[in-house]
């Protein structure tokens, strides 16, 4: 649960951004990827798919921190403080040995602060905004990692297996909503003109002609998605770290490279981010695992 409520904030964000069809798409090939990686029996794995970890891992944290900020309306530097913030207290987490523990919990919790959004979200879009007209200019960086950060989660070794399909299920479910609302209250073309669509389109919802204040549960919820994240990414960059028996000061670096990515990359460096997630935690590991198969199956023979 810790990976899926990381994943639920960054499919809310990507998936204001694009048709639904997409969303569904999106999640049915990155579930496919996922199901046959975790189907691979797990093997002892080189050093150069550990360098790739670390540093796939710190980059999507920089690029994870960027937009932390953008699910608050905040002016001023108030958002500014929220990546610094949130990157210290995910760190300090990445060091549990239990964090599936408190990750369980904050999925409940963000659960609960979802349904009501996406209900209400739901009973007032407008069905002729919607359409199955697709038309896809790119593919959002974050639709894609937010999918396959389970996987990250499983070179943990900390996913459980027998209930990861329930979990990948709900994060299509959830992934597909927020597009249908998204393009039901603002379309798809006046939510281009914004970092976080849904969470413009949240904050337009009526009840009974009144407008409510649903961004404020969305504002919370996101934001223990961007912490358990990055806490995720976190202890992949720990993880690797012992792996490559790399010295105590590297975590000084680790904690200072994601904040650089972030003040540094802009929207147009990340556009086609999506390509290095579904390599590095897809293609590379499966690879991995093959040719570790194909040396067991040589010396059997």
């Amino acid at each position: 649960m810790w990976a899926t409520c990381g994943a639920s904030s960054l499919l809310l964000m990507g998936a204001g951004a694009e048709p639904w069809p997409v969303v569904l798409l999106a999640g049915v090939v990155c579930t496919a990827i996922t199901f046959l990686l975790w189907r691979m029996k797990k093997t002892e794995e080189s050093r150069l798919f550990w360098i790739l970890q670390w540093c796939w891992a710190e980059f999507m944290m920089g690029m994870i921190l960027k937009q932390t900020g953008e699910c608050w309306n905040l002016n001023g530097n108030g958002k500014a403080w929220i990546p610094v913030v949130l990157m210290i207290l995910a760190y300090s987490a990445a060091g549990r040995k239990q964090p599936g523990n408190v990750g369980a919990l904050l999925w409940r919790i963000t659960a609960l602060l979802y349904v009501p959004i996406l209900a209400v979200g739901l009973w007032g879009i407008h069905p002729q905004r919607i359409g199955f007209h697709v038309e896809v200019k790119r593919i959002n960086p974050y639709l894609m990692t937010g999918f396959l950060l389970p996987w990250a989660g499983g070179i943990l070794h900390r996913t459980e297996e027998g209930k990861s399909s329930r979990y990948l299920l709900m994060l299509m479910a959830l992934a597909t909503t927020a597009s249908v609302i998204t393009a039901g209250t603002l379309s798809l073309q006046a939510a281009e003109n914004y970092k976080n669509g849904f969470y413009e389109a949240v904050r337009g919802m009526r009840i009974a002609g009144v407008t409510e204040r649903f961004e404020s549960l969305l504002s919370v919820g996101m934001t223990i998605g961007w912490f358990c994240a990055l806490s995720l990414l976190a202890a992949i960059v720990w993880q690797a770290r012992e792996k490559l028996k790399l010295h105590d000061k590297a975590k000084v670096a680790e904690i200072v490279i994601p904040l650089v990515i972030m003040w540094g990359i802009n929207e147009k460096n990340v556009e086609f981010s999506w390509i290095g997630s579904v390599a590095i935690w897809g293609i590379v590991p499966m690879l991995s695992r093959l040719k570790q198969k194909r040396k067991k199956n040589g010396k059997i023979a």
